[in-house]
């Protein structure tokens, strides 16, 4: 499950025609099939089981237009340097924890599959969960407003969906989800037409081409110009690799709900390019992912694709940073079945006023400890006329096991990160921690457990009896505080799995 390395294999960019439509997601959607072979992440497995859209069409060469795509429908919600280390020291002062609650469970889950795939956003008063198959809103109280299947939100029938993505993005007042549509072959973007996610929501689709490819796990990115996209292709049948892809669509024509237009690049050198969320205004999307065994990779989007215009992406960038390495699989307690902590390619990525913040898991040792367990790692760029890496560190601790960190910023540039830890003698916990802007390199404040398991994860498990979970978290922040709102995954004794919501301050 190692993250492929970029290469000197030729860069494409093509032009594509995006269809759109409008929707009001209510919801069932059907358990899909096992996972693809690795090093495949999307695709979740079923363990409880309880019309086709149109594909972009009209590729032309990158000198010219950008290929139109038209709303497929609207929907409306209804129901470094120095010696790597764990970060050090550990301030006395701890994360705060506002309003926190159960998010969607397993229980209420039309897939009934594993990994949920977390991901949540905050926008002006409402707070918007999607996991594989669901999705839910909340007030920010925590007063549940509707809950809808990922079906009827983004028109996808009964195809066998996975990989949901969802974001407030402050820019433009607008709230944007993606999801994967393994069986056709597309990703579904849906943008909605007010600062409620209880408004319309416009859906464009996207990919398709060619027959019987599917981009794995895409991953949803904005800035002041673009909505972006990107996914690693696979064969449908035999799971084989074909190519990393960016789909940049012009984000203007999407907020009117128009046609849009699309510029799409594809690398067979590529592996699971993570744009990035794009938190204050920029011309510049952001691209990163992880390359080899010592070095992240930083592009650069700019322009805008229209039907005379293309957007523009710049060559790598590469970053010397401290090694990593596909991390352990992690113990838990009351079982001999350990969780899958993924491999080393980014989870999370998210942009500030020149500060960059990116994290994925990594092998490491923690200090005071001879066993190579799984790590977070936190990397934090700057960004502008050239770019350096700042901080490059660990969140480690001896003799357990850490991993699926998701973060965000806040208006001052405090870091917040939630993550997940184990170990033989402790289930999955959920807990939060962060840096000040202020702190010093490589700081942390100290761990706050937002939520400690009380059961272990034994479904969706492989030959070796490890078993899958993630395959990411949400963080977002809270457009009107300083809060940023926090997702991820714990194990209750009664069900297979849960998620638990929570507003963490720096």
């Amino acid at each position: 499950m190692m993250a492929r390395s970029s290469t000197s294999l030729g860069l494409f960019a093509l032009l594509g025609t995006v269809a759109f439509l409008l929707v009001a997601p209510s919801l069932v959607a059907r358990a899909g099939p096992a996972s693809p072979a690795s090093p495949l992440r999307g695709g979740a497995v079923p363990y409880s089981p309880p019309g086709s859209p149109a594909a972009i069409a009209g590729n032309v060469p990158a000198d010219g237009p950008s290929s139109a795509i038209v709303p497929a429908g609207v929907v409306i919600p209804s129901g470094v340097t120095a010696p790597l280390a764990s970060a050090t020291p550990r301030p006395s002062v701890t994360v705060g924890v506002g309003t926190h609650f159960p998010g969607i469970s397993s229980s209420n889950s039309s897939c009934g599959c594993v990994p949920p795939d977390v991901q949540v956003a905050a926008g002006p008063s409402l707070v918007v969960e999607m996991v594989n198959t669901e999705g839910k809103i909340w007030n920010k109280t925590g007063h549940a407003i509707s809950s809808f299947t990922l079906a009827t939100f983004f028109i996808t029938g009964t195809d066998f969906i996975s990989d949901p993505k969802v974001l407030y993005d402050n820019l433009s007042g607008r709230w944007f989800a993606s999801i994967l549509d393994v069986s056709t072959g597309t990703i579904h973007v849906a943008v909605s037409s007010s600062s409620s996610a209880t408004a319309s929501w416009s859906v464009y689709v996207v990919g398709g081409t060619p027959a019987g490819f599917f981009p794995d796990q895409p991953i949803l990115g904005v800035s002041s110009k673009l909505v972006v996209l990107g996914g690693n292709v696979y064969n449908t049948t035999t799971s084989v690799y074909l190519q990393g892809e960016l789909w940049a669509l012009n984000k203007s024509s999407m907020l009117t709900a128009s046609s849009t237009y699309a510029t799409i690049f594809h690398n067979p050198g590529w592996f699971s390019m993570h744009p990035v969320h794009s938190l204050s205004a920029t011309a510049t999307e952001y691209i990163v992912m992880t390359s080899g065994s010592s070095t992240l990779k930083l592009f650069k989007l700019t322009g805008q694709p229209s039907n005379h215009t293309s957007a523009v992406l710049s060559a790598a960038t590469s970053l010397a940073v401290h090694s990593f390495s596909t991390p352990p699989a992690a113990p838990q307690k009351g079982t001999t079945s350990k969780l899958d902590t993924s491999d080393t390619r980014v989870m999370d990525a998210v942009w500030r006023s020149s500060v960059l913040w990116t994290t994925f898991d990594t092998g490491c040792k923690p200090s005071g400890d001879l066993t190579t367990r799984s790590c977070v790692r936190l990397v934090e760029l700057k960004t502008g006329s050239t770019t350096s890496v700042a901080q490059d560190f660990n969140i480690s601790k001896a003799k357990t096991y850490t991993f699926y960190g998701a973060l965000s910023l806040d208006g001052k540039l405090n870091l917040a990160v939630v993550y997940s830890y184990s170990n033989s003698t402790t289930h999955p916990v959920l807990a939060a921690t962060g840096q000040l802007s202020s702190g010093s390199v490589g700081s942390l404040l100290a761990t706050k457990v937002l939520l400690a398991g009380t059961g272990s994860a034994t479904v969706g498990c492989n030959g070796a009896n490890v078993c899958r979970w993630g395959d990411y978290y949400g963080a977002g922040a809270d457009p009107g505080s300083p809060n940023i709102w926090v997702a991820g995954e714990y194990v209750a004794k009664s069900t297979y799995w849960a998620t638990w919501i929570a507003s963490i301050r720096i």
